[in-house]
């Protein structure tokens, strides 16, 4: 590390790697100030400083401080110590110099998904950004031209339009021969009915035609949802640590038992959810139960894939929602940590699977339903009526006096 000696971000650095050491004693680390030692920083090429060099064998990455701290504003006179958010990249970065090569995420194109390049709310490229810091190569390709041979994760991301015969087939030998990963999310209302006879018939995975309703209609939208978590190795840390997720403009997942996969839902909503499943009345407003029609919740909005005799080796993850993907949720409470953990456990890099420190803070509270209108009541309600009372006495008094 190339930082002034008595720096804030050196001694930051120098104790993140204190912390590694307990895991792996063959990391060395050395604190340079360049300043004082020049001939170091020229002898070992670095571009810019302050910065990180991380070496092994004739691999090396650079890392620059704008990378690794948020540092306040100077016109603004705060004080405040830089803000370090470099665990992350530093790890990629010794992933990348150890592992030789990038594992390599496809995400198909040609069926109007979001693209890799797309900057907008319902863009992706947050997660183009997430998977690059956590060691993977990411590219888009076309189903018709066939799966890249390098490709370790395949991505269909909300396709829209139905695929052809030739895709299915390409799909089909991905997963089946070459062993290949398989990542869907998928979105309510979009019919694609030989891809779903594909899920169907390989994996056993059902997409029900519905939009799942949220009876609590959190932060007033009906179809927001936070969904439960069920026992596996990609929600574990979440679980530990007690962080949710949130997932918007969800389908249901039903399933039937297959003899080469190990199936395990993951992921459910609320009791209180409901199905509606006609789109006309969506449609038209009306958003309230229909008995007869529309179906009762829990509903499975997460499912985990192992494969099992001739399938072995190969993992799929099945999202019933493509939204806590995009730019405008990614970031929220753990839904990042959801789809690395997904990226990682598809690729069998199990000890990845954890929480990771955010490059945007958010203060956000989950609240349980049947405690929203006690909340309500009382920071709605009560606060301003209470504050109005304990005025009125005051004036009430001093008008006497």
């Amino acid at each position: 590390a190339f930082f002034p000696m008595g720096s804030v971000e050196g001694q930051m650095i120098q104790d993140l790697v204190k912390e590694c050491k307990r895991w792996n004693e063959k990391l060395q680390f050395q604190l340079v100030d360049p300043h004082r030692d020049p001939i170091t920083v020229k002898t070992m090429n670095i571009k810019m400083v302050p910065s990180v060099l991380v070496v092994c064998e004739t691999n090396r990455k650079e890392l620059f401080g704008d990378e690794m701290f948020q540092r306040p504003n100077p016109m603004m006179g705060n004080r405040e110590p830089p803000k370090f958010l470099g665990e992350m990249v530093i790890t990629s970065a010794i992933l990348n110099v150890t592992q030789g090569r990038r594992r390599k995420v496809v995400f198909s194109t040609g069926h109007e998904e979001p693209g890799i390049r797309t900057h907008t709310m319902e863009g992706i490229t947050g997660l183009v950004a997430y998977l690059n810091k956590e060691n993977f190569e990411v590219a888009e390709g076309s189903l018709m031209e066939g799966i890249a041979t390098d490709a370790a994760i395949l991505v269909l991301l909300a396709p829209r339009k139905a695929l052809h015969t030739t895709e299915i087939k390409n799909l089909k030998e991905f997963v089946l021969e070459r062993k290949g990963h398989l990542m869907v999310a998928v979105n309510p209302y979009q019919s694609n009915p030989d891809l779903e006879k594909f899920f169907s018939e390989v994996y056993g995975v059902n997409m029900n035609d519905e939009i799942i309703i949220n009876g609590s209609q959190i932060a007033q939208d009906p179809t927001m949802l936070i969904p439960s978590y069920s026992p596996h190795k990609i929600i574990q840390s979440l679980q530990e640590k007690k962080i949710g997720i949130v997932m918007q403009m969800c389908r249901g997942l039903s399933i039937e038992e297959r003899p080469l996969w190990k199936a395990v839902p993951f992921l459910k909503t609320a009791d209180q959810t409901y199905a509606k499943r006609q789109k006309a009345e969506l449609e038209s407003g009306k958003l309230t139960f229909t008995q007869g029609v529309d179906a009762n919740g829990p509903f499975t909005v997460g499912l985990a894939f192992e494969g099992k005799d001739a399938a072995s080796g190969t993992r799929a993850v099945f999202f019933g929602s493509s939204a806590f993907l995009s730019n405008k949720l990614l970031q929220v409470v753990g839904n990042a940590d959801l789809v690395m953990n997904t990226a990682n456990w598809l690729v069998g890099q199990e000890e990845m699977l954890s929480i990771r420190p955010k490059s945007v803070e958010f203060g956000m509270v989950t609240v349980p339903a049947d405690a929203a209108p006690r909340v309500f009541f009382l920071s709605v309600l009560a606060s301003p009526l209470l504050i109005m009372l304990v005025g009125g006495v005051v004036w009430w008094r001093r008008r006497r006096v």
